[in-house]
């Protein structure tokens, strides 16, 4: 069964529609993280961030209704690749911890920032 067989056509196109605006709104943090490295974050601009993304201003507010918005998800994407790279959730919290603190300190020499979903608990109770 192909997946236009298994969806029905309606929910194709809003589907269709939702991974447009997620990779719309991914080549606009792209754009964005990319200016930030070179320019600064002082040296940028809403307005840069909308050319370089190729989108109009006002599609950038609407991902990102602030500037700091930015800043916010870069900050959050790279907790997601650390919670991430802890792959045994049963391991001494120490261990859990010492992994974590790897990946996010590997991910802050890297532009890697892509999201990404926790695979196993920080955690476990």
């Amino acid at each position: 069964m192909t997946t236009s067989e298994a969806v029905p056509p309606h929910e194709s196109v809003i589907i269709r529609r939702q991974r447009r605006r997620s990779e719309r709104r991914d080549r606009v943090y792209a754009a964005a993280i990319g200016l930030f490295t070179e320019r600064g974050y002082e040296g940028t601009t809403m307005d840069d961030i909308a050319v370089r993304a190729d989108v109009a201003r006002t599609s950038v507010f609407n991902y990102f209704e602030r500037k700091s918005a930015f800043l916010d998800d870069w900050a959050a994407r790279r907790r997601a690749l650390a919670f991430a790279g802890v792959t045994d959730g049963n391991a001494p919290l120490a261990d859990r911890l010492a992994q974590f603190m790897t990946v996010l300190a590997e991910t802050s020499t890297t532009h890697e920032t892509r999201p990404s979903r926790c695979s196993a608990p920080l955690f476990v109770s």
